[in-house]
This record gives structure tokens, C-alpha cells and sequence, in this order.
């Protein structure tokens, strides 16, 4: 879609078909090509958030009035604006593609994607250290080493090792553990979140840290919501870690593969 004015007779057949094929993936429909590019629209107008990103989108745009009137909800794709919010587009895609067999599939239609391109989103994650960089994809993810995750590992305990909970989850260490009761108060203080926030969140932020729509009324809550998980995630992923190398290291040197 980027280069779509590049192109020298457009729309091609094959050009034509090559965009039509991408914006489906997507999630989005062309509604119109021309020599400046082309207009994309949500695929299913019925659903409200990804009509109201493509509208937000395409006010901003210097869109002709008979093209408001005929695609409202459409937006020029091939420009700077444009190509961000099809990269909210591919976010929203790449959720929907988690299986529902995933246990942090819970609230994963209702996640915030548009929160993830805010600027001090970007630049908290640009000041990370190289290994918090690391946990923090292993943490949004979802492949967080939680001892609930060693049940075939006959060498590792399924219990959390900070408090005993048996079958202790990623979910339990970010919400539950008293182990990280001081680094929950700490950010609530900090990003002005309630005691009860961390239980009331879904499994897709409990695990994962994407956060959703629910988790506050206004964009602003839901960045310091953002903030907030998935610097407890970080934690929690480098404890796991620690918790499992230093499993390894105990055991007897003839017992390792």
C-alpha cells in the first residue's frame, strides 16, 4: 500500500489484487484506487472500534467531500498516518489469531491496541535494558516460564516458590503472590491504580499485559495501565528465570542432560 503511487498504471490487475490481498489480512477492505493511492475501510463495519479508528483516522486526512459522503469510515492508506493506523490494524489481526485453547485468551477482544503507538509507551521501552527488553517480549508473548508451565519438567516444582500455591500461574505471580505485594503498591501509588485493579484484570493482561478498554474509561488511564502491567511482567519473567537456572544448577551433575 506504501507504494501504490509508485506504481506506473494503476490500478494493475495484479497490483489491484496484491493490495485487495493485503488489506484482507489486515482486516481491511479497499473501497477505492486512484493515482494517489488507495482508500481502505474496516471489512466489517458492524464492529465500533475499528470503525471509529478508521474515521478518527481519515478526519485528519485531506480526503475529498464526495469520498467522505460515499466511504465514511475510509481512509488513505499510503501515506504517514495512513500506515500507522494500518499497523493498529495488524495488531488487532494478530490478536484475533490466538487460539481460544491460549489461557490468556480472556479479554483479548477488548484490548487497547491504539495505546501501544502512544510516544511514552515508546520511550519507556526505549530506556530498557537489553535483558528487560528480552522479558518483556517473553511477557507480552504470553511464554512466561510460570510454574504452572513446568508440569513436564519432573526436575521442576509446579508450586510457586515464594509462597506455596500449588499450580502457581504467571496470573497468580502478577495479581496473587504477597511476594510482589510491595511492587503492586508501588505502582498502584505510581500510575494511580485501586487495590482491587489487579484481580479484576483479564488473563490477557494478568499474563500478557495487553490491556484492555475495561481497565479504564480514558486513553490516559489505560497508558499508566500499560505501564504498570508489564512492568510488573518484567519482573515476574526475570524471577522465573532465576527461579528455574538456579533449579538447574542444584541439581546432581550426573542427573543433567
Amino acid at each position: 500500500m506504501k507504494k501504490a503511487t509508485l506504481l506506473g498504471k494503476w490500478p494493475s490487475l495484479p497490483a489491484a489484487a496484491a493490495v485487495e490481498q493485503h488489506a484482507e489480512v489486515l482486516g481491511l477492505k479497499v473501497v477505492h484506487a486512484d493515482s494517489e493511492g488507495v482508500l481502505v475501510q474496516p471489512a466489517d463495519l458492524r464492529e465500533r472500534r475499528p470503525r471509529d479508528i478508521a474515521r478518527r483516522t481519515a478526519l485528519e486526512q485531506d480526503l475529498s467531500l464526495e469520498a467522505r459522503r460515499k466511504w465514511p469510515s475510509a481512509f488513505r492508506a499510503n501515506c504517514e498516518l495512513g500506515q500507522h493506523t494500518r499497523r493498529v490494524f495488524a495488531r488487532r489481526a494478530a490478536l484475533q489469531k490466538c487460539t481460544a485453547s491460549r489461557h490468556d485468551v480472556e479479554g483479548v477482544e477488548d484490548v487497547d491496541v491504539e495505546v501501544l503507538s502512544d510516544r511514552r509507551w515508546h520511550q519507556w521501552k526505549a530506556q530498557l535494558s537489553d535483558e528487560q527488553k528480552k522479558a518483556l517480549r517473553h511477557w507480552m508473548a504470553g511464554v512466561v516460564a510460570a510454574p504452572s508451565r513446568q508440569q513436564g519438567n519432573p526436575n521442576r516444582s509446579t508450586d510457586c516458590p515464594h509462597c506455596g500455591a500449588q499450580m502457581a500461574s504467571a496470573r497468580h505471580l502478577w495479581a496473587e503472590c504477597p511476594r510482589h505485594a510491595r511492587f503492586r503498591a508501588t505502582l498502584q501509588e505510581k500510575y494511580g491504580l485501586d487495590d482491587g485493579w489487579w484481580m479484576r484484570q483479564p488473563r490477557v493482561t494478568a499474563n500478557s499485559g495487553w490491556v484492555t478498554y475495561a481497565a479504564s474509561r480514558t486513553r490516559e488511564g489505560r497508558l499508566k495501565a500499560l505501564l504498570a502491567a508489564n512492568r510488573l511482567g518484567i519482573i515476574i519473567v526475570k524471577k522465573c528465570w532465576k527461579t528455574n537456572a538456579d533449579t538447574e544448577r542444584q541439581r546432581p551433575r550426573a542427573c543433567r542432560h
